[in-house]
């Protein structure tokens, strides 16, 4: 009896381990610039719109939650163009968070979150919503914009499909 119960403690204390490192944020998982290798927003798939990639920088928290701020940058016609805002986290402990625009974009809000992430922090599977200027989305990008193919679409297969509405298609 006393090994059935031990393994009982064992068990339990194992599951709430695994079931809270799920949803426990790092800084360091999220921190600094990420390239954009896979996406389904119109966006980025556009030929005047090229080499996405976010910056995430100045962490910080706020009654516990996590507050960052958020440079996308991309070139448009071989222009360099950003578009800056902040992100919230919206529950402490979670991936999920909401961004909002600087300066006239302040008008503009977004909620993401991170559906997936690979154990090495090498790569991250965001999930957007729909906002009144942009389609709801993902976004597979990755520490590297060299990941392979295969790697890619490895990926792209295991994602929850509850959240690819449109084919997700891998940038050049």
């Amino acid at each position: 009896m006393r090994r059935l119960a031990f393994i009982f403690v064992i068990i339990i204390a194992f599951s709430k381990t695994n079931a809270q490192s799920n949803f426990k944020y790092t800084i360091s998982l999220l921190e600094g610039k990420w390239y954009v290798v896979a996406t389904n927003f119109p966006m980025w798939h556009k030929e005047k719109n090229v080499n996405p990639n976010l910056n995430y920088t100045n962490f910080r928290e706020n009654n516990g939650k996590l507050i960052f701020d958020d440079c996308v940058m991309y070139s448009k016609n071989k222009t360099p163009k950003k578009i800056k805002g902040k992100d919230k986290q919206k529950n402490s402990n979670e991936l999920e968070f909401v961004w909002r625009g600087n300066g006239l974009l302040k008008l503009f809000r977004s909620k993401w979150k991170v559906i997936a992430n690979d154990k090495e922090g090498r790569w991250i599977a965001i999930y957007s919503t729909r906002t009144l200027v942009s389609p709801e989305g993902v976004d597979i990008v990755a520490r590297n914009k060299n990941l392979s193919e295969s790697e890619i679409k490895g990926i792209i297969a295991h994602l929850d499909k509850s959240y690819i509405h449109k084919p997700i298609e891998l940038l050049k």
